[in-house]
């Protein structure tokens, strides 16, 4: 239900440029409080599981299989992918790219939910600038990710950086 209102809010987003975090809040009637706000629990998984994702230092496999769910699918722009896709994927992004920072602009959570627009900029292999924004819907079970849903779009960088 929630899935459906926020992949059409990324749609019209991109298609009609609306506001869409207003939007979103506007067509689920959201009521923050400041306990719902204290309690934002899938927020700071999320960044400490991309933080430990790219961390050059960490074992990638491990990592992988700590944070996301055995039955994980993702689907980034159009293209599908399950746990065991995922991973020669994200060791194959690491070998062609480091992220550095990841600036996260707007985060909505709610119970297991989580929709998220954010930069990660870094360097390519050729040690060229990238940066993208990425527009997701996170849906968490049992503190894992099972489910990713988004687009990416290049800011700075090649085309083959989408990955990212």
């Amino acid at each position: 239900k929630n899935y459906t209102l926020l992949i059409d809010g990324i749609n019209r987003y991109y298609d009609e440029k609306l506001p869409l975090l207003l939007w979103i809040f506007e067509a689920k009637s959201h009521n923050s409080n400041t306990q719902e706000q204290a309690n934002l629990i899938y927020t700071e998984l999320l960044k400490n599981i991309w933080q430990s994702i790219y961390d050059p230092q960490l074992e990638t496999v491990k990592t992988v299989e700590q944070f996301f769910h055995p039955d994980y699918e993702q689907c980034i722009n159009g293209v599908k992918m399950n746990l065991n896709e995922y991973i020669p994927h994200v060791l194959e992004q690491k070998k062609n790219m480091n992220i550095d920072t990841i600036d996260y602009k707007h985060i909505i959570e709610q119970g297991n939910e989580l929709f998220a627009i954010y930069y990660p900029k870094g360097k390519n292999i050729n040690n060229l600038p990238i940066e993208a924004e990425v527009i997701a819907y996170f849906y968490f079970e049992d503190k894992q990710i099972l489910k990713i849903h988004g687009l990416v779009r290049i800011i700075n960088g090649e085309l083959a950086d989408v990955d990212m």
